[in-house]
């Protein structure tokens, strides 16, 4: 599942529901698939987002020593969740700069 990002004044963008819902948890908003931040509101999610980010820990990916090239190079290029959320990191701050909002829903 698909979960569709938007805010006035911003490309929307849609993320994997894995990798969206933790964000939304980080954001304190307990990983609802739908939803809608604004207002001072907006102030606090980014800075839970950034708080949960960083305490957040990634797995190491596993690499088995008997697989071939391919298999490792896949293993390594796992995509941290702190690097998926810069779109929402700045659609939250141009909210924030704009009085706006962002709201998420499934898509």
């Amino acid at each position: 599942m698909m979960i569709k990002f938007q805010s006035k004044g911003t490309a929307p963008f849609e993320m994997r529901s894995e990798h969206a819902l933790p964000l939304i948890g980080f954001m304190g908003h307990n990983k609802q698939e739908e939803g809608s931040v604004s207002g001072d509101a907006l102030v606090t999610a980014q800075s839970n987002l950034n708080k949960g980010l960083s305490q957040h820990s990634e797995p190491e990916p596993e690499v088995n020593d008997d697989a071939d090239d391919w298999d490792k190079k896949d293993k390594e290029d796992v995509i941290s969740l702190a690097t998926r959320a810069a779109a929402l990191k700045d659609m939250i701050e141009h909210a924030i700069e704009n009085d706006s909002y962002v709201m998420w829903q499934k898509s």
